[in-house]
């Protein structure tokens, strides 16, 4: 771990940047790598290159690195970076204009700093391009490598005073300021530390450079040396022949290789992270963005980027509102964020973005390491020269805090440390860029990318049916305290036999196809231990009672899941199986990772309700033990798991052995692949969302970005038809019916989170009157009437495709279906009228095969 503070940095002759020839050597803390696949096979080559796969053709500059992407039968050509002029007037936009990579690094003050392919490394002739059948690779050198200065780190006595005596008496003087001689005879205080640096000191005088040079304390260094008539080559051979280890540079270096291969559709690009190489130890590499103005359009074209954002949004291009969208994907790490929220917190369920415009169309999926990666849209406006969007991989987790209780750097009382961890990225980061038509509708571009999750074995194999989702809340826990000593005090929330008379008050009612979930079921309610047992509070019923309402919700394909929390415990009992200390995850600053939880009866993030966040070393061995007790629990057929938090919270542990996010979901889909049982999952991530039979919590609104022109159901495009899916409860919203007529509009089954206690016993209990509490009738009585006006619209359309979703007025939105059904949500407040139809204020209309494909 690395400890830096934030300062801001002065630097000296900025446009001289020195590369101290004795930093040449491989890096100090390049990263436990395992090697990708090497370039043995690849020619190097200086001129230009072109490979073709059918139609497409890839032709890259091996002096720019520029390339460019061509279709034939499409007669699209798209370049790496614009072929119109850049029009802003900032440095850094113009070098970030004409490059494939941007590296973001920071100093050991923890200042920011970036550096650009173009600027950086190809312009100055340090780029090389290897190229196969059908891949090309680019090994960037960024930094001054062919450097101007001859700034030797250590020099031998004799080397030293060859070059003293070729200097003249006030050069002497001044060199010798710059140089401290380390002799066993005399022995400088450091002596013992640079030998263990050097450890050529053992049979050697060296002369070894002074710290805090500055620039140009350097650049006389360099005159001097030239000036006695040595060269890199002497240097290079006099630490050769004493065997010294050269120290690493003070200066930023790094060496990052891409590689392109060329694809029937498109082309995939890829950061090959087991392969970089950073040259100092005094920056950090953090982030490595990936073609930042590829395929980039100018103000003169048309179209628009398809954002994953929640359930998805567009994104005007040359939109007048300012600002850009940058988000990652699956949200963010709660180990290097914080505590937040999490009560339906907006996310990116899906690692692409996709592009329509005059002149092309393309779908751009993150095929590895889109957990540790994020998505920047930007759009023309007096700062920025193009509509451009690009990948940023974040190459190691860095993590800002305060120095409250640490030490400064400087000995400071204030100020902002950077903690970085060094640990291996376990898979490659690579971008698929899929090539089509100009002008691709969202419909077929969501339809390619349910094609790609299809092929990919991504896709939820299961029957929809448009089925309800009930949430029962069934104990609530509170610690209390009488004459100073503590206890809980246990109130049931819900009966099993209260469950089975709602569901089958619906039943009668004419609503069909009900599942429901049993949350806080335990002793500790929502304040639960580890989930790596199975057990329910007896007061809440017993197995027959179980057994029947199991039947009853069994008769009409639904399913009972028990929830099952792998990733977050909020209750840490003496002999539970489980240790805060050693089973959590950990933040850079090795303190416990934690987050919190909204409580659906309270509805709020207390104090109280702040867990702990389980590092994913552990999400096996509880889910296993907890599935080893659910399986003896002699429980009735068509009884499944709940694993909300697996498809919407994904978090990395960053104490000594590190797990990043990569690592994680693969644990959490090694849980997943183990279930046998019926699953239902939260949120929608990709990784997880392949495994359920149902998914709930999705987002039905975008985070509403200024750029971002509207909200679109991109999410609900792919996968309706494939998976029931909902989102958070309709009834605990802030407006009920606003909630409702949205579960209409995108095709989501309908979600209710109860409880059975009445509301005058939820207020003694100091839970307040909520619209959960199914205590009063005209509450049940409101839901099943909901589920009957919807009943032939989502049983007509479980399992048809979304085909197209457009606003028709203001208010006022269609959504259609691949049998040609549309339903039409106006939340207007006055009646809307079409040219067939009439929908009321707050109200809905769905008619049945009304537009045939």
């Amino acid at each position: 771990m690395r400890l830096h503070k934030l300062t801001r940095r002065t630097i000296l002759l900025g446009t001289v940047i020195t590369l101290l020839l004795s930093g040449c050597s491989a890096p100090a803390k390049n990263l436990d790598k395992k090697p990708s696949e090497q370039a043995a096979a690849l020619e190097e080559k200086n001129e230009k290159i072109s490979l073709t796969n059918g139609d497409m053709i890839f032709t890259i500059d091996c002096k720019s690195t520029h390339f460019t992407v061509s279709d034939k039968s499409k007669n699209i050509k798209l370049s790496s970076t614009p072929n119109f002029e850049c029009s802003s007037d900032s440095d850094e936009t113009q070098k970030r204009f004409l490059s494939e990579l941007v590296l973001t690094y920071y100093d050991s003050n923890s200042q920011k700093y970036e550096m650009y392919s173009f600027a950086d490394s190809a312009e100055k002739g340090n780029a090389k391009v290897f190229s196969g059948e059908d891949v090309v690779r680019v090994v960037y050198e960024f930094g001054n490598v062919s450097s101007e200065l001859l700034v030797p780190d250590v020099m031998t006595e004799e080397w030293y005073e060859t070059i003293n005596n070729k200097l003249s008496s006030s050069q002497r003087r001044r060199i010798k300021l710059y140089y401290t001689l380390y002799s066993s005879d005399d022995p400088p205080k450091d002596y013992k530390e640079m030998a263990k640096k050097y450890p050529a000191l053992e049979n050697n005088n060296l002369y070894l450079i002074n710290q805090n040079l500055s620039d140009l304390n350097r650049m006389d260094i360099n005159d001097y040396i030239i000036a006695a008539g040595y060269t890199k080559d002497d240097y290079d051979e006099m630490i050769k022949k004493f065997n010294i280890q050269a120290a690493n540079s003070d200066t930023p270096g790094f060496t990052v290789p891409v590689e392109y291969k060329l694809q029937k559709d498109g082309f995939s690009a890829s950061v090959l992270f087991d392969q970089i190489k950073e040259k100092s130890e005094n920056y950090t590499l953090t982030d490595v963005e990936l073609l930042p103005y590829f395929a980039a359009t100018s103000n003169k074209q048309n179209g628009k980027f398809i954002v994953p954002d929640g359930c998805g949004a567009i994104i005007d291009m040359n939109t007048k509102a300012q600002g850009s969208y940058v988000s990652s994907f699956y949200g963010n790490d709660a180990a290097l964020s914080g505590e937040e929220n999490e009560m339906l917190v907006k996310n990116q369920y899906l690692p692409v973005f996709a592009v329509s415009s005059d002149k092309y169309s393309s779908l751009a999926v993150v095929e590895g390491a889109s957990e540790i990666s994020e998505l920047k849209v930007e759009t023309f406006n007096s700062s920025n020269p193009a509509n451009n969007a690009s990948i940023t991989f974040h190459y190691r987790a860095r993590y800002s805090a305060s120095n409250k209780g640490m030490s400064s750097i400087s000995g400071e009382g204030s100020g902002t440390y950077n903690l970085y961890r060094d640990y291996s990225v376990s898979q490659t980061p690579s971008v698929r860029y899929f090539l089509y038509s100009s002008g691709m509708s969202v419909k077929k571009l969501a339809s390619k990318y349910r094609d790609y999750l299809s092929e990919k074995g991504k896709m939820p194999k299961c029957n929809a049916d448009g089925g309800v989702l009930l949430d029962f809340y069934c104990v609530s826990s509170q610690k209390k305290s009488i004459l100073g000593i503590s206890y809980t005090e246990r109130t049931v929330l819900t009966t099993f036999k209260q469950i089975k008379d709602v569901v089958e008050q619906l039943k009668k009612s004419g609503v069909s196809s009900i599942s429901v979930r049993l949350c806080a079921y335990r002793s500790k309610g929502l304040n639960y231990t580890a989930y790596n047992d199975f057990d329910f509070y007896k007061k809440i019923g017993t197995k027959k009672e179980l057994s029947e309402l199991c039947s009853v919700v069994n008769e009409n394909g639904g399913n009972i899941y028990f929830d099952a929390d792998f990733q977050t415990v909020y209750s840490d009992s003496t002999f539970d199986g489980y240790s805060a200390r050693g089973d959590s995850a950990y933040t850079p600053e090795e303190k416990l990772a934690r987050t919190g939880e909204y409580n659906v009866v309270t509805r709020k993030t207390l104090p109280e309700k702040i867990g702990y966040i389980i590092s994913p070393a552990k999400y096996n061995s509880i889910s296993e033990s907890f599935l080893r007790k659910f399986e003896k629990s002699d429980l009735p057929g068509g009884v499944g798991i709940a694993y909300i938090k697996a498809g919407k919270l994904l978090t990395g542990s960053y104490q000594s052995a590190a797990l990043d996010r990569i690592e994680s979901a693969l644990k959490i889909t090694e849980v997943l692949s183990k279930n046998k049982k019926p699953l239902l999952i939260g949120g929608g991530n990709v990784f997880a969302a392949g495994y359920a039979n149902e998914i709930t919590d999705i987002d039905m609104f975008s985070s509403c970005y200024d750029v971002e022109t509207e909200a679109i159901p991109f999410w609900q495009m792919i996968y309706h038809g494939n998976v029931d899916y909902s989102s958070s409860p309709i009834n605990t919203s802030d407006h009920w019916q606003n909630a409702f007529l949205k579960s209409v509009e995108y095709g989501c089954g309908l979600h209710y989170a109860l409880i059975g206690m009445t509301d005058d016993d939820s207020i003694s209990l100091g839970v307040g009157q909520r619209p959960y509490s199914m205590g009063v009738n005209e509450r049940i009585a409101r839901i099943a009437e909901e589920c009957k006006s919807t009943a032939e619209y989502y049983g007509t359309v479980a399992g048809r495709e979304i085909s197209s979703h457009k606003r028709l007025a203001d208010g006022v939105y269609q959504t259609k279906y691949s049998d040609g059904s549309i339903v039409i949500v106006n939340y207007s407040e006055k009646q809307y009228k079409g040219k067939d139809e009439k929908v009321d204020s707050m109200s809905f209309i769905f008619k049945k095969g009304a537009m045939k494909e």
